[in-house]
């Protein structure tokens, strides 16, 4: 079907009838639309809720790759992966310069939540070859109605992955005090 001005608006009816019928991520995957023209048919007249933030940026992170799940500058690279299982977004950070990293979990929109949860459990550094289960949370309140799929879009573009680096930033000094504590009490050869 050839999409003009004129036709635009029966198409939108279409696929908001096959939102109510099927769910929007089926409808995104039923009509295979260009992300220009998606962003056109699915601008609904109410916000989509958490749980379809949710999808939509599961669909377009990690099964049509149209946004990144990685992220480098001269200071961290980040890889994101998606538990099948779950649905969870596991993410690794590297700080290049001390050879250290933490792994995780920062799922936008969780379970329903209007939040970024960004949980910690590994903390890593490979020049003293240690690694510790750790437990750090921080959540941040999204809050905003997004109508549109682009709007989605720029905030995790601005936002997520600036989110992670200084969450985990902020908690790198908490991370190397325990690493050095133990390395005191349990490194003979440890001189600090």
């Amino acid at each position: 079907m050839v999409i003009s001005e004129s036709n635009i608006n029966d198409m939108k009816y279409e696929v908001e009838q096959s939102i109510e019928e099927f769910g929007l991520i089926e409808t995104l995957k039923r009509y295979k639309f260009p992300f220009k023209l998606a962003n056109i048919m699915f601008q609904l007249t109410r916000p989509f809720t958490n749980e379809e933030c949710n999808e939509i940026l599961s669909y377009y992170i990690f099964e049509k790759k149209v946004l990144p799940n990685t992220y480098q500058d001269k200071d961290v690279s980040i890889e994101m992966y998606k538990d099948d299982m779950t649905g969870s977004w596991t993410f690794e950070i590297n700080f290049k310069k001390n050879k250290e990293g933490m792994q995780g979990y920062a799922t936008m929109f969780w379970d329903g939540s209007d939040m970024l949860p960004i949980n910690v459990d590994i903390y890593s550094n490979k020049i003293r070859n240690y690694d510790t289960d750790v437990e750090l949370y921080y959540g941040i309140d999204i809050k905003f109605p997004f109508h549109k799929i682009s709007e989605l879009f720029e905030w995790f573009n601005s936002y997520y992955y600036d989110t992670i680096i200084d969450t985990c930033t902020d908690w790198l000094q908490e991370c190397q005090l325990e690493m050095f504590e133990w390395l005191s009490e349990n490194d003979p050869d440890y001189i600090d």
